[in-house]
């Protein structure tokens, strides 16, 4: 009978919690998005970095960055060739990048390319360590989507531990989706939801990622869960 009951409050806990969670879903969860969200005003460097990814956001940022003198170069990382790349049917993310840039008015000359086929965030900052070993105090922008910004900036300063002081991150818009609306599609739950996973396992596998932080991870995943179940039910 105490099992029972035990069942019955945890149960009646649960749906209350959830019910909390969609009832305030419009204030809550664009905050779950900007808490990802650690860009920086652009600030004058030597180098612009253009992590992999997104190329139809974060290159043109960058180029901005060159053509208004916030930057004197590019530097563009070595992406691990996709299935499609292998397939011959895209380029690689790098050379996409190359192109973007050239295509908008950046130098070829002024473009360097770090690493080779690397597949993740902590080898993009392990280029870059490798880069500034020859240019130790050259600053860098690193250019990434928004809601990156938080992980990238985790990952790379404890690859660069003092030097992470010269490097600044710049936040590229998300595509198709925003912080505002980023749960009514299902790229923007993928996205949001797989960035807190990432930090989840990052935090883990790569350093502690403290009580707090594991706790937050866990809360916005559970609001995201819910409201995403909500909006199924409302719209199927």
């Amino acid at each position: 009978m105490k099992a029972c009951r035990w069942y019955i409050g945890a149960l009646a806990m649960l749906t209350c919690l959830v019910g909390g969670l969609v009832a305030t879903r419009g204030f809550l969860l664009p905050r779950v998005a900007r808490w990802l969200d650690v860009g920086q005003r652009p600030r004058p460097s030597d180098y612009v970095l253009v992590l992999g990814g997104e190329e139809n956001t974060r290159p043109f940022v960058a180029a901005a960055l060159v053509n208004t003198g916030l930057a004197k170069k590019a530097l563009l990382t070595h992406t691990r060739p996709s299935r499609d790349v292998l397939r011959g049917d895209s380029p690689p993310g790098h050379e996409i990048n190359r192109h973007i840039l050239m295509h908008r008015g950046v130098a070829a000359g002024d473009i360097l390319v770090l690493g080779h086929e690397i597949a993740h965030t902590h080898g993009e900052a392990e280029a870059l360590a490798t880069f500034l070993n020859t240019s130790p105090e050259a600053r860098v922008t690193v250019v990434t989507s928004n809601y990156h910004t938080r992980r990238a900036r985790w990952v790379f300063t404890r690859v660069l531990g003092e030097r992470a002081s010269r490097v600044s991150f710049v936040s590229a818009p998300a595509y198709d989706f925003g912080a505002e609306n980023w749960w009514l599609t299902a790229k923007g739950v993928q996205t949001v939801v797989g960035e807190y996973l990432k930090l989840v396992f990052y935090g883990v596998h790569y350093g502690r990622l403290g009580y707090w932080g594991l706790s937050a991870c866990i809360a916005a995943i559970l609001v995201a869960w819910a409201s995403r179940r909500y909006l199924a039910g409302r719209y199927s």
